[in-house]
C-alpha cells in the first residue's frame, strides 16, 4: 500500500487513506448514542473470535508489521485486550494494555465534548462567532462560528501544513503562540461554504474552553472528564514530566520517529491515553456520563457532508467524530497520527462493538491493520 504524503497523514486524511484501501461502504446515516450499553464492566469473551483476532495481530507483530495495543469488545464482552511488540525497542520493554500512547487527533473528541459541556452549562452556543472568545480576532474570522470550527468548515488554514511548521513544531509553544502562527494566514474559502480538515480550528476551540472556564485546557479536562470518569492513565503530555509506561514512537522498526514538541498540538492532539481508558471514555460518552445523551446525539447529528472525492465509507464530519457505515452497520470513528504514533477508535452502536488500536510504529500497512478486525467481526 502506498504511503500517504505528509498532508494526508493527519487526522481525517489518515482515515481517508486507510478505509479507501479496504472498500468500506457508507450510506450516510449518522449513528446516535441511543440504546448503547451504559455499563463499564468487562465480561467473558467468546474464545473463537478472540483467538482469530489475537492470531491476526500476533502474525503482524512477528513480521514487524505492527506494534501497539488493541482493545476490541462487543456488547460488553471483551474479544481482545492485549499489547503487541515493543513500547521501547532500546530497552526491550513490551507494549501492554496499560501502555500510554499519544492519541493525536482522537483528542478532538475530548475538545468537542468540552465545548458541548460548556453549551449545556449555558456558557456558549455553537452558533456563536469565534471572535466573541478570541483576542485580536482578525477581520477575516468575524463570521466564523464555533460550529464551523468543530466541523472543519471555517476556511482557516491547517497550521500543520503551513510553511515553517517543521521548524515551529520543534520548540515549546503556548496556545497564544500557536494562534499567532496561523492568525494572518488567508482563509482557504468563505466560512461555511466548503470543507477542509484544519487542526487550527481545534486550537481555537481550546482557547474558548480556557476563556469560559477561567482555567487551563488540561485542568478543565482533568476536573470534568479524567478524574470523575476514572481515566487515570490519560492526560495532557508535559514534555518535561516523567510518564510511567509511556511508549516511544518509531518511524520504522529500526528508526525513532522525528521529534515534535507536543505543546504545539494543544487541543487538536496533545492527549496521551491507553486502550482501556479510551474504552471507558467511549462508554461514558454513549452512557451520558460526559454530556447528556441528547447532547452527544446532537454532536453526531451535526455533521456536515464530506467532499465528493471521499471514499464511500465516510459520510459526514460531526463534532470531533466522523460518521459512516460498514456492511450495513452505522458507525462513528476517529483516527490520529503524530510522529510515530497512529490511533484508531471505531464504535458501532447497533451491536455495541468497540475497536481501539493504538500503535507506536508508523511504518505499518494502514489498510491491513483495520481490514483484519473488520473482516473477522463482520465478514469481508
Amino acid at each position: 500500500m502506498k504511503r500517504p504524503t505528509k498532508a494526508e497523514t493527519r487526522g481525517f486524511r489518515l482515515f481517508i487513506t486507510v478505509l479507501a484501501a479496504i472498500g468500506v461502504v457508507a450510506l450516510g446515516t449518522p449513528p446516535t448514542a441511543s440504546g448503547s450499553n451504559r455499563g463499564l464492566s468487562f465480561q467473558t469473551r467468546p474464545v473463537d473470535t478472540a483467538v482469530q483476532l489475537d492470531t491476526f495481530f500476533r502474525q503482524l507483530t512477528t513480521r514487524d508489521a505492527f506494534s501497539g495495543a488493541v482493545f476490541i469488545s462487543r456488547d460488553q464482552q471483551v474479544l481482545l485486550r492485549a499489547g503487541y511488540g515493543l513500547a521501547d525497542r532500546e530497552w526491550n520493554i513490551p507494549n501492554t494494555p496499560l501502555t500510554k500512547f499519544r492519541i493525536a487527533s482522537i483528542t478532538k473528541g475530548f475538545t468537542a465534548a468540552a465545548i458541548m459541556l460548556l453549551a449545556e452549562q449555558g456558557k456558549l452556543n455553537v452558533q456563536d462567532p469565534i471572535c466573541h472568545y478570541v483576542d485580536q480576532c482578525p477581520v477575516a474570522w468575524q463570521s466564523i462560528t464555533l460550529h464551523e470550527l468543530l466541523t472543519h468548515t471555517s476556511g482557516i488554514a491547517d497550521y500543520d501544513n503551513m510553511l515553517h511548521y517543521d521548524t515551529f513544531k520543534l520548540n515549546p509553544a503556548t496556545p497564544n503562540q500557536i494562534v499567532d502562527f496561523f492568525r494572518n494566514e488567508p482563509l482557504r474559502f468563505s466560512p461555511g461554504t466548503s470543507w477542509d480538515y484544519s487542526n487550527s480550528g481545534y486550537i481555537l476551540l481550546g482557547q474558548v474552553i480556557r476563556k469560559l472556564s477561567n482555567t487551563s485546557y488540561a485542568d478543565f479536562l482533568q476536573h470534568h472528564f479524567f478524574t470523575p470518569l476514572g481515566l487515570t492513565n490519560t492526560g495532557i503530555e508535559d514534555m518535561t514530566a516523567l510518564v510511567p509506561q509511556r511508549a516511544r514512537g518509531y518511524q520504522s522498526p529500526t528508526k525513532l520517529a522525528a521529534y515534535i514538541d507536543m505543546t504545539t498540538e494543544d487541543a487538536a492532539g496533545e492527549i496521551y491515553s491507553t486502550v482501556d481508558d479510551l474504552y471507558h471514555w467511549n462508554q461514558a460518552l454513549v452512557g451520558g456520563k460526559v454530556v447528556m445523551p441528547k447532547t452527544f446525539d446532537a454532536m453526531l447529528q451535526a455533521g456536515v457532508p464530506l467532499p465528493a472525492d471521499r471514499p464511500p465509507f465516510a459520510s459526514k464530519y460531526a463534532y470531533g467524530f466522523i460518521t459512516g457505515e460498514y456492511q450495513g452497520h452505522v458507525l462513528y470513528f476517529q483516527a490520529g497520527d503524530v510522529s510515530g504514533f497512529l490511533s484508531f477508535m471505531f464504535y458501532f452502536p447497533s451491536d455495541k462493538t468497540t475497536i481501539i488500536i493504538l500503535s507506536n510504529l508508523a511504518s505499518l500497512d494502514f489498510g491491513q491493520i483495520i481490514a483484519g478486525p473488520l473482516s473477522i467481526l463482520y465478514g469481508s
